[in-house]
């Protein structure tokens, strides 16, 4: 008997049980049996209905809608790291965390967030928060941040001319250097 048949079967006698009957001689249970109860036949009914999604799935089990299973938190190897692809020309924070996650398998781990990348470098720091003229807030390296290689640009887009902090190849590196406790802030927060 193959997987399918197996699962068909399964289903069938599911459904007898369900409905009060002995699955094998399909005969009727006895009123104090167990199978009689409410509860009891209800949840097989449900059983039934997950048994005939399997079978119309070809067997193959699948997350429900809004179902996601929980992600392992980050964690890189060193050997993934040597694989890091640096850029000569200063990158923003967020394409740092991108090119981290690039490293490991995504589908299965909880991804490096930018945030922590900040925080981290708030933290010890690198950057600070500050208010700009239109009240909005932004990192901005302090002086020791400078000294690594984070600078600031400007660019301009669809809303006007605007800072952005970058990131050159030492600040790359140091970040890479101080992974360990990035790790841990975004673990905390997961």
């Amino acid at each position: 008997m193959n997987e399918m048949e197996m699962l068909e079967k399964a289903r069938l006698w599911t459904e007898r049980m369900a409905r009060g009957f002995d699955p094998v001689t399909e005969e009727a249970a006895g009123e104090a049996d167990c199978i009689n109860k409410v509860e009891v036949s209800r949840c097989l009914f449900y059983v039934c209905g997950v048994l005939d999604k399997v079978i119309a799935a070809g067997g193959a089990v699948k997350a429900g809608r809004g179902v996601k299973p929980k992600k392992r938190p980050f964690e890189i190897t060193q050997e993934a790291l040597d694989g890091f692809a640096f850029s000569k020309a200063p990158i923003t924070i967020s394409e740092m965390a991108k090119r981290n996650n690039d490293l490991v398998d995504t589908e299965t781990m909880a991804g490096l967030k930018y945030a922590s990348l900040t925080a981290f470098l708030i933290r010890h720091g690198y950057l600070e928060e500050t208010v700009r003229a239109d009240g909005g807030r932004s990192k901005t390296p302090t002086e020791r941040g400078r000294a690594i290689g984070i600078t600031t640009e400007e660019r301009s887009g669809m809303r006007g001319i605007y800072q952005v902090t970058v990131y050159d190849r030492e600040a790359q590196q140091f970040i890479l250097d101080n992974l360990d406790g990035v790790i841990e802030i975004n673990n905390s927060k997961a």
